[in-house]
């Protein structure tokens, strides 16, 4: 089975993955590229040319996307705002954030910072692309290359700053509400709404655009897809934000569960998979030895040990140690606990003081809180 992201390398202490869906716009921006763009700027360019030249540009393209997406990682990196991971997928890339900008001044520079960074591609492919039409230059190849990557980082720069969320002009337009407001609420729904009417305006100069060229014109089908992505995202952001806004002064002890289902340390994997695993539905259990949490155990945990062992191994040779990132407080407010499970790929925390289990807290329990709230209108 393919795996969902391929981790590609680290930079910047920030790991670079690929989301299966990039290959499919990767293959399409080459064929693009390659039987649209290039042999419309320079007809006399062969199909072998326009391929390979179409297949190097892409890449160059979308090392630009992430050079974007890297900008905006290392100015929350440098204003406490962790950022562990950036996939790059279909429609650009997304960062893994610990926490959301706590200041409107967090967001505006982390915002501003892809486009800008875009922008200044653009003036460096510009320079050579501009430098080699006055010399004369007679390898065409290589002036379409630089052309075209000045062009393109051009328009994502300037794409971006549309004033819709979630683009980064949205986000820009957000901080500027929220510094003048005070309300991070009604600054997301303003642009929210400015988000949407952009990816509808999209959406329909697709429709336009495809309907003009019969069905040719694979940017026109391109404008449509983005648009409806973008129109659904920004709808999407803001109810997470009614969300964040719903749960900001409920604390971890309103929420979480105090009766946990805890697991014995002498009992065998076999056992555990039989009788816990299997009856109770969970992928992880804490380990309890006389009233004193020493880990927990997990069915990751369970699999790494050949079955024919399970049953002679106990839990206590398999359990991992408490690690703080598994761990939150009592009076840590919900969506700290959020927070802190986004930034390690947790769906849950355990609350434990002095070594002793007070219970548990999983993202299942936070949205069910949330529903209950909204059907309650409380």
């Amino acid at each position: 089975m393919l795996k969902r992201n391929i981790k590609l390398f680290k930079i910047f202490g920030i790991e670079v993955g690929l989301n299966w869906s990039w290959f499919l716009i990767f293959i399409l921006v080459i064929f693009s590229l390659s039987t649209q763009v290039f042999p419309g700027w320079y007809p006399q360019f062969s199909l072998i040319t326009n391929l390979i030249l179409g297949f190097i540009t892409a890449i160059f393209f979308f090392a630009s996307v992430l050079t974007h997406e890297l900008s905006h990682s290392v100015v929350a990196n440098l204003s406490g705002i962790s950022i562990r991971k950036i996939n790059l997928f279909m429609f650009g890339g997304v960062a893994q954030m610990s926490k959301p900008p706590q200041t409107a001044v967090q967001e505006f520079l982390m915002a501003i910072a892809g486009p800008l960074a875009s922008y200044v591609l653009s003036i460096f492919f510009g320079i050579f692309w501009i430098g080699l039409r006055l010399t004369n230059f007679k390898f065409l190849p290589v002036i379409a290359f630089f052309g075209y990557l000045s062009l393109i980082n051009l328009s994502l720069g300037t794409f971006n700053l549309l004033p819709g969320f979630p683009l980064d002009g949205g986000r820009i337009l957000r901080s500027i509400l929220w510094y003048l407001t005070e309300d991070l609420l009604s600054s997301t729904r303003i642009t929210s709404i400015l988000g949407q009417i952009i990816g509808y305006g999209m959406a329909a100069f697709g429709f336009m655009s495809i309907f003009i060229y019969q069905l040719q014109s694979f940017g026109g089908l391109w404008f449509v897809v983005l648009g409806l992505f973008l129109q659904n995202l920004a709808k999407t952001s803001y109810k997470q934000e009614i969300m964040r806004s719903s749960l900001e002064t409920i604390f971890v002890r309103d929420v979480m569960r105090r009766d946990v289902q805890t697991i014995n340390p002498d009992i065998t994997l076999n056992d555990l998979v039989k009788n816990w695993f299997m009856i109770y539905g969970y992928k992880i259990f804490p380990v309890l030895e006389n009233g004193k949490i020493i880990g927990t155990i997990s069915t990751e945990d369970v699999k790494l040990i050949p079955k024919d062992r399970w049953l002679t191994t106990t839990v206590m040779e398999a359990l991992k140690p408490i690690k703080e990132s598994q761990l939150i407080n009592l009076e840590s407010k919900v969506m700290d606990a959020l927070h802190k499970m986004n930034g390690n790929q947790l769906d849950y925390l355990l609350i434990v003081e002095q070594n002793r289990l007070l219970g548990l807290i999983h993202i299942d329990d936070i949205m069910r809180y949330v529903k209950l709230k909204r059907d309650f209108k409380i």
